[in-house]
């Protein structure tokens, strides 16, 4: 059982990572103060991101595209980790 909900959990969070939502794998399925920790500071960083980029030319996007593509994959595999243990 716990296997699955590990699963479902990682899945949920490399999807909604990508559509700026990192933290809904761990508020389902593990941690719900590191998701909502993780949730909030994803939406800080999105736009961050997305106002430096947009002031620097899109020269900064060459920074935080790497980021954003990274981020919920790293986040997806924690929380299947650390559902397993």
């Amino acid at each position: 059982m716990s296997n699955n909900k590990a699963l479902v959990s990682a899945i949920i969070e490399l999807i909604g990572g990508y559509f700026g939502f990192l933290g809904l794998g761990w508020i389902y399925g593990a941690d719900f103060i590191r998701g909502v920790l993780l949730l909030i500071g994803y939406f800080i960083f999105l736009a961050v991101a997305a106002t430096l980029t947009a002031l620097t030319l899109g020269l900064l996007g060459l920074i935080f595209v790497p980021i954003y593509l990274a981020a919920p994959i790293i986040s997806a595999i924690k929380v299947y980790q650390f559902i397993n243990t």
